[in-house]
């Protein structure tokens, strides 16, 4: 038996949103470069299904990031609405990908027509309004020191464990 059947009468068809600001959740990035070799990121964002009265949660919207001296306020826009402290640098694109992953924004969205199709196009990602999405945990990074600090159940000593009998409840 095949894996799968091709049947283009089942095939779904996406139509554009309508154009407004819709809260999202970035589910992920790619780093490119663009045809005019400036880099970019594109990022896939998930309209979100949680909030009261938004309708398309669940679809799916493309955002994308420009990195030149041209995009600078734009790219700078961003990094505040996803909450990046000020000052703090990336290495590289990957470094802004998993940092951002996962973080609510609020997606400005157009419809633009290419090829002769409406599709849309997210204008700009602003702070959401309503938070949520991945919080940065200051405990995610364990701190380095001894063994026992490590791991709560680690001994300084690999003697066996002495237990007597009035230890035990039987």
């Amino acid at each position: 038996m095949a894996f799968i059947k091709a049947d283009k009468s089942k095939a779904k068809s996406f139509t554009p949103i309508p154009e407004g600001n819709y809260e999202c959740f970035i589910e992920s990035g790619a780093s490119k470069t663009a045809s005019t070799g400036t880099p970019q990121i594109d990022f896939k964002l998930k309209v979100r299904d949680d909030i009261e009265g938004q309708e398309f949660g669940g679809r799916i919207l493309w955002g994308r990031l420009f990195f030149n001296e041209n995009t600078e306020g734009i790219v700078n826009g961003f990094l505040q609405a996803v909450d990046v402290p000020d000052g703090k640098e990336f290495e590289t694109a990957q470094d802004l990908i998993n940092f951002v992953t996962g973080k609510a924004i609020l997606a400005k969205v157009k419809i633009e027509t290419y090829k002769g199709e409406d599709r849309n196009v997210v204008g700009y990602m602003n702070a959401s309004k309503v938070g949520g999405g991945k919080i940065e945990d200051p405990f995610s990074s364990p701190q380095q020191g001894t063994r026992a600090e490590e791991d709560p159940f680690a001994r300084d000593s690999d003697a066996p464990i002495e237990i007597s009998d009035d230890d035990l409840p039987f």
